[in-house]
C-alpha cells in the first residue's frame, strides 16, 4: 500500500506542476508529460501487483475460500503465476481451466493468462522453443524488418499477409511451429511478394481471395494478383504524396481509399480494378486516416485527426452520422464495424474505446455516448470483429492486445449482458501481454480461431480464441499429476475433516489430483 500510496502521491504533483505554466518551459513540460505518463503506468502495475498479491493470500476450496469476489479456477490461475516450477505451474493452469468447465463457467481472462503463461514457459524448457507462436523469421538477404502497418489473412486461413514502414509486401504460413528448428527453417522463412521504395501503410484483400491491394506514401494502390505471383496494376493518384488507408468494399472489387490532400484534410476515392477512380467525398473536414467499410458496402467509418468518427453512406456520398462524445476532444484512432452492422467500435489515444450500438443511436441524448472502457493506457492502433460478429481484437502501443467477446451466441436473442458480455460492469477482456514492442496492427483467421498480432519491431505472434487449445497441450507436456502435496497446498479440498483430497463441481461431482491429465498418468514426486 505504500508503493501505491507513494504512486498516486507524484502523480498529483506532477498534475499540479503542469498546470503551472510559470514553472515549466516548452521543453520542461514536455518532460513532465513522459513522466507523468510514466506514473500513470506505474500505478496501473501497482494496482495490478496488489490484486495479485491479494488473490494469493486466499485460502481455496470450494466451499472455505476466503475471497468470495474471486472463483475458485480465477484463484488457482493466480497461484500458478507464482508457482517456479513449471510442471506444477502448468498442471495448476490445466486445473484451473478445467475446473471452470466442469462448473459451467467461461474460463476467465486470468485462466486464459495462466494457461498461455503455462505453455510457454513448457515449451521453452522441454522443446527448447521460446516465444513459440512468435513469427520473427526476416527474408533471405534482411537483417531486419519495419513496424508491422497491415495484416490480412487468406480465405483458407493458410497465408498471412503484411506491409510495414519498410515497403516490403511479405506472405507467411498462418502456422506455429513446434520446434525452434523447425521455426528457424529456410522453408518457413516470410516471402518477399513486392517491394515499395517507400512506407506502406495500408493493406487489404480482395473478397474473393485473388488480389492484394497496398498503398502508402508512394501515392499509389498496387494490385498483386496472388494467382499469377505478381503486380498486376500500379494505380497513381496524380499530385498525391500519400494514401493513408484503404479496403475493398465487401461485395464488388471495387477499392475506397484515404488519399491525403496535402493541405491537413483527406479525400475518399473509389477505383474500379480497371485502375480508374472517382471521388466519393472530395474532401473531409479533417485529415482521416483509417477508413473502414459495413460489411453490406453501404457505409463508410473513418478516423483520423479529431475525436469525431464520421459515418458517411457511401450510395449517396452523404456524411450521416458523427459518432462523438461531447465531453472529450482525445483524438479517436482506430475504428471497426460489426459485420452486421450493429456496432461501431472506436479506440482512442488515450487507450480507451468506446463501442456504440446503432441500433440505439437515435435514443442517445444530445450530451450522452457509450461507456468509456479503459483497459489499455497507450494508443489503440489497430481493432478488428471476427467474421461471425462475436469477438473483436484490440491492439495498442502499451505493447498488449486485448480479445472482448461481444456476442455470447449461448444466450442469443435475450439482448442483455449474457448475450453482449462487454455490457456487464464485471466484464474483463482477455489480455495478450507477450509482446516486446507496440502492437501496431491485428486481424483475426477467417474461421475467427486464431489472431494475429504484428509489432513495431516487425515481429508477428499468433493466439488461439479457444484456450482449450493450448490447455490441452499441458497434459502432453508435463505427463503427470499434481502430488498430494501440491494439490492440498495450492488447491485444499471440500472434505470437512481435509482427509481426502476432492473439490466437489456444480453437479456435485469429485475432481482429485489425478483428475487433471486423466488416471492414466502418475502424480508428481513431492518436493
Amino acid at each position: 500500500m505504500n508503493k501505491l500510496y507513494s504512486v498516486k502521491k507524484l502523480i498529483c504533483l506532477l498534475i499540479i506542476l503542469l498546470g503551472s505554466p510559470m514553472l515549466w518551459g516548452q521543453t520542461a513540460e514536455e518532460q513532465a508529460k513522459l513522466e507523468l505518463k510514466k506514473a500513470q503506468e506505474a500505478l496501473l502495475e501497482a494496482k495490478k501487483q496488489e490484486a495479485i498479491a491479494k488473490m494469493s493470500r486466499c485460502d481455496c476450496g470450494s466451499r472455505h475460500h476466503s475471497c468470495k469476489n474471486y472463483s475458485l479456477p480465477d484463484l488457482i490461475a493466480i497461484k500458478s503465476w507464482k508457482v517456479e516450477d513449471e510442471n506444477v505451474q502448468g498442471l495448476l493452469a490445466k486445473e484451473a481451466y478445467e475446473l471452470s468447465l466442469a462448473n459451467n463457467l467461461k474460463p476467465s481472462y486470468l485462466v486464459y493468462e495462466a494457461v498461455y503463461k503455462a505453455i510457454n514457459n513448457l515449451q521453452e524448457k522441454t522443446k527448447n522453443n521460446p516465444d513459440f507462436n512468435a513469427l520473427d523469421q526476416v527474408p533471405i538477404g534482411l537483417e531486419r524488418l519495419g513496424r508491422v502497418r497491415a495484416i490480412k489473412i487468406s480465405p483458407d486461413n493458410t497465408k498471412i499477409y503484411t506491409v510495414g514502414s519498410d515497403g516490403y509486401l511479405l506472405g507467411r504460413q498462418l502456422s506455429i511451429y513446434g520446434s525452434r528448428k523447425e521455426k528457424r527453417d529456410k522453408a518457413n522463412k516470410p516471402e518477399i511478394l513486392a517491394k515499395n521504395n517507400k512506407v506502406s501503410r495500408t493493406l487489404d484483400i480482395s473478397p474473393n481471395g485473388q488480389y492484394l491491394a497496398s498503398a502508402g506514401d508512394g501515392g499509389s494502390i498496387s494490385l498483386f494478383n496472388l494467382e499469377k505471383g505478381e503486380v498486376e496494376l500500379d494505380i497513381r493518384f496524380p499530385n498525391q504524396k500519400r494514401i493513408w488507408s484503404l479496403a475493398f468494399l465487401p461485395k464488388e472489387n471495387g477499392i475506397v481509399s484515404a488519399v491525403d490532400k496535402g493541405n491537413g484534410k483527406t479525400a475518399i476515392f473509389y477505383t474500379n480494378l480497371k485502375g480508374e477512380s472517382t471521388p466519393i467525398i472530395e474532401e473531409t473536414d479533417f485529415m482521416i486516416r483509417s477508413i473502414v467499410p459495413s460489411q453490406d458496402g453501404n457505409y463508410l467509418a473513418g478516423v483520423g485527426k479529431s475525436s469525431e468518427v464520421p459515418i458517411w453512406n457511401i450510395k449517396t456520398q452523404k456524411q450521416e452520422f458523427t459518432l462523438k462524445d461531447p465531453r472529450t476532444e482525445i483524438t479517436a484512432t482506430a475504428v471497426a464495424i460489426s459485420p452486421k452492422g450493429r456496432f461501431v467500435v472506436v479506440g482512442y489515444q488515450d487507450g480507451s474505446i468506446r463501442i456504440w450500438d446503432m441500433n440505439k443511436y437515435s435514443d442517445y441524448e444530445e450530451g450522452e455516448s457509450p461507456e468509456r472502457m479503459l483497459y489499455h493506457n497507450a494508443t489503440i492502433s489497430d481493432l478488428e470483429f471476427s467474421k461471425d460478429g462475436t469477438i473483436l481484437v484490440v491492439g495498442s502501443l502499451d505493447k498488449s492486445a486485448t480479445l472482448w467477446t461481444i456476442r455470447d451466441t449461448d444466450h442469443a436473442g435475450e439482448d442483455n449482458d449474457k448475450e453482449f458480455p462487454f455490457e456487464d460492469p464485471r466484464f474483463q477482456p482477455i489480455k495478450f501481454e507477450d509482446h516486446e514492442d507496440w502492437v501496431t496492427s491485428v486481424a483475426f483467421s477467417n474461421d475467427g480461431l486464431r489472431v494475429v498480432t504484428g509489432c513495431a519491431d516487425g515481429v508477428l505472434k499468433i493466439w488461439e480464441t479457444d484456450m482449450g487449445v493450448y490447455a490441452n497441450q499441458i497434459c502432453e507436456l508435463v505427463d503427470k499429476n499434481l502430488s498430494d502435496r501440491d494439490w492440498r497446498k495450492y488447491i485444499g479440498t471440500d472434505d470437512k475433516e481435509s482427509k481426502d483430497l476432492y473439490i466437489l463441481t456444480g453437479d456435485d461431482k469429485r475432481r482429485t489430483p489425478l483428475s487433471t491429465c486423466g488416471n492414466s498418468v502418475p502424480q508428481m514426486e513431492s518436493k
